[in-house]
């Protein structure tokens, strides 16, 4: 695996994260100002807020696969051999791989699906929200192919 192009593309999301984060809570402020010092209510703010918060959600759990930092119930998975642990931890990296792809397909047919309903009140396509669905589970899958790559050919970065 290319290794410069992936802490460049994860240092581009982390900054984007935290960029979209203290955009949230810009907007959150001049929202409070606007309601209580101003008297009138942003009528965008809510949306905005809604969308910004669904792309921290996909884009910050690439970050949270990359640094494998999910929890998990390992239980079992404490008394496994550590040669078995490796293979388990590979498969399970599998199977969330194939996941992700199954859902990159199907967020972008629901996605492709909502290009003609409209938000109320930005009016922009609604496909605009739904496609951090998509976006951020290729995301997620990249993060989890430099994982599994890792597991398997026991590269550390």
């Amino acid at each position: 695996m290319p290794s410069r192009f992936i802490r460049r593309t994860e240092t581009i999301i982390e900054w984007l994260v935290v960029a979209l984060f203290i955009s949230l809570v810009l907007l959150g402020a001049m929202q409070v100002f606007f309601r209580y010092v101003v008297g009138s209510s942003l009528v965008w703010s809510e949306e905005v807020s809604k969308i910004i918060f669904f792309y921290i959600i996909y884009l910050g759990a690439s970050i949270a696969i990359r640094s494998n930092s999910f929890a998990t119930v390992d239980y079992l998975y404490q008394f496994f051999p550590s040669k078995l642990k490796k293979y388990v931890d590979i498969l399970i990296w599998l199977m969330v791989v194939l996941f992700l792809i199954l859902i990159v397909v199907l967020g972008t047919q629901i996605t492709l699906n909502t290009m003609s309903q409209i938000t109320p009140a930005l009016e922009m396509p609604q496909a605009v929200v739904y496609a951090a669905v998509p976006i951020g589970s290729i995301v997620m899958c990249l993060a989890s192919i430099s994982l599994l790559y890792r597991l398997i050919f026991g590269k550390g970065e």
